[in-house]
Parts: structure tokens; sequence; C-alpha cells
């Protein structure tokens, strides 16, 4: 029958062709059926199977990749000579600040009751150290044994003598243990001023600390440049 032979030449033919459509239509399918499409939602990419190997214009790496979230911005880097993103922010402390150290800067020795000049017209005296009992009125005080020092400063310059940077410090035993300031008995800060000719006294009382003993060390920052005095005496008896 003449149509037999014709019948199975045009199958052969449709079996061979599919072949490549087949490979192609794959390919596209493997690129298509991925997370970014919704029909590939949670499905598991085709082992062997490169996004790259994907025809022009297929979805990029992020599109690709199940991890990736575009949302979320990259971490900044931190810049030269800042501080690292998760570094925390300093905070200032509460806490009050502790009695100075002794002094670093330049110092004049001098014996209680000597006056000692310092700067131009500018002349300092320890006039006295007493024992006493102290009193507790401020923040953070504690009553106690404490010392009263007596600072005098003598003006000699022509005009008046600006005393509001003036401070007083004391330090007790070898180790010269800082004592914390009280409000009395008798406590009285330095005046604003010095009159020309005249001087200003100013009282301080210094808690002892429990234990130590045996001497105390007066130290008189006075004026802005001038070097601090420092007396070293016996601790007064009870």
């Amino acid at each position: 029958m003449p149509s037999g032979p014709r019948s199975r030449r045009r199958t052969s033919l449709l079996v061979a062709v599919p072949v490549a459509v087949l490979t192609v239509a794959a390919g596209t399918w493997v690129a298509l059926d991925g997370p970014g499409s919704p029909a590939g939602a949670g499905a598991t990419p085709t082992a062997g199977v490169s996004p790259s190997a994907g025809p022009v214009g297929s979805p990029s790496a992020s599109a690709v990749d199940p991890t990736a979230s575009p949302s979320d911005p990259a971490p900044a880097a931190p810049t030269d000579g800042g501080p690292s993103p998760s570094a925390p922010a300093a905070v200032p402390s509460s806490a009050a600040d502790p009695p100075p150290a002794p002094s670093a800067e330049p110092t004049v020795q001098a014996e209680p009751e000597e006056p000692v000049p310092v700067a131009a017209g500018v002349e300092l005296t320890v006039v006295g150290l007493e024992r006493v009992a102290g009193e507790a009125a401020g923040p953070g005080e504690r009553a106690g044994p404490a010392v009263r020092v007596t600072v005098r400063v003598t003006n000699g310059g022509p005009a008046p003598l600006d005393l509001a940077s003036a401070v007083v410090n004391a330090y007790v035993g070898p180790e010269l243990v800082p004592a914390s300031g009280l409000s009395g008995p008798g406590a009285q800060p330095f005046p604003p001023s010095a009159a020309p000719g005249g001087s200003a006294d100013g009282v301080f009382v210094f808690l002892l600390p429990e234990g130590v003993g045996g001497a105390v060390r007066t130290e008189v920052y006075s004026v802005p440049g001038a070097p601090v005095l420092v007396v070293d005496a016996p601790l007064p008896a009870a």
C-alpha cells in the first residue's frame, strides 16, 4: 500500500526533531521555575544547572539566592578613625569625682606659717593646722576625725587678685592618701578676690582616712601659672 512507507518516514522525522526542542525548553523551564517565579516558590534548583547558564536577561544572583533579602541594607563599613558601628557609646559616670592625686605640676616647698612668694605680688602661707571633729552636711560627706587647715593669700599687687581658681587639697600618711573635704566645723572658702595690699583667708576641713596618720600634706593652687605650694607637717594631736 503506497501510504505505508510515507507514514513511517513522517514518524521518524517527528521523533528526531523534538530532542533539540525539548532540550531548549528544559533549560528555559529551569531558569523560570526558581524562587523568583510564583510557580517555583520553595522548589529546589535542579542539580548541575547554574543561574549563569540561562539565557541573557535571566534573573540576577540576588533574585535566585533564597537567602538574599532586598530590604536588608548592607552593613556600613566604619570610616577611618571613627568608632566601630558595634562599639557602645560612651556613658558619662554619675559617681562623684574621686579626690585628686598629689600634684605633678611644679611645686614650691614650705614649712607651716612660712610665707612663700609664688607669683609677682602673690604670697601664700599655711597659717595653721588643727585636729577637729569633722561635721558632715554636704552630699556624700561622713563625720569623723578631721584636720582643719587655714591658708592665707597676700596680694602685693596694684589690682584685685582673682581667687576663683584657688584650690586646697590634703593628703595623709606616708602613702599620701587623699583626704575628703567636709563642710565643718568652721570651713570657709576663699573670697572671690583679695584687695590690693591686703590678704584673704580660706579655712578647709578634711576627713582623716581611717587607720592612716603620721603626717599631713597641704597643697595650695592659687593663681594660674603659679607653682603649687606644698607644706608637709606632723598631724596635730587630737
